[in-house]
């Protein structure tokens, strides 16, 4: 069962939370890990609104500080509701704050065995802690909208 609040972890080090149950709404991000590997993001690309991707389709991109290119995936199957114009003016949100006030998008989504198969806090700390970052995740991705 899904509940409202409950927070879920990629392999590819995004999140997300229900943050509308009845309707099936979801807020995500990018795990903070992804700075605490790669250091500080500087440039984001992101789908648009309206746009609808299969899980673990590639949504957008992050670079960071040391010139490398970071895929987004899409964390369960859904809609882009909306994106957080707040980081791409100001991407020192997602620096300080990537598991708060740096979200990503708002997604719309329809299958809870999606969202229940992704991992719980304590199964992603210790899926990070035991595994190195897959390198087909870190090879550069282009991004097309």
């Amino acid at each position: 069962m899904v509940l409202l609040g409950e927070i879920k972890y990629t392999k590819t080090h995004e999140w997300i939370i229900i943050t509308d149950e009845p309707n099936w709404v979801a807020t995500m991000g990018i795990a903070e890990r992804i700075q605490l590997v790669h250091g500080d993001i500087v440039f984001i690309e992101l789908a648009e609104v309206g746009d609808e991707f299969e899980a673990e389709a590639i949504i957008g991109q992050l670079n960071v500080v040391s010139g490398e290119t970071i895929p987004i995936h899409m964390p369960v199957t859904g809609e882009v509701l909306e994106i957080n114009e707040f980081i791409e003016e100001n991407i020192d949100v997602i620096n300080q704050s990537p598991e708060g006030d740096g979200w990503v998008l708002k997604i719309a989504f329809e299958s809870s065995a999606e969202f229940e198969s992704l991992m719980d806090l304590d199964d992603y700390e210790m899926y990070d802690e035991n595994s190195h970052l897959d390198p087909e995740y870190l090879d550069d991705v282009e991004f097309d909208e």
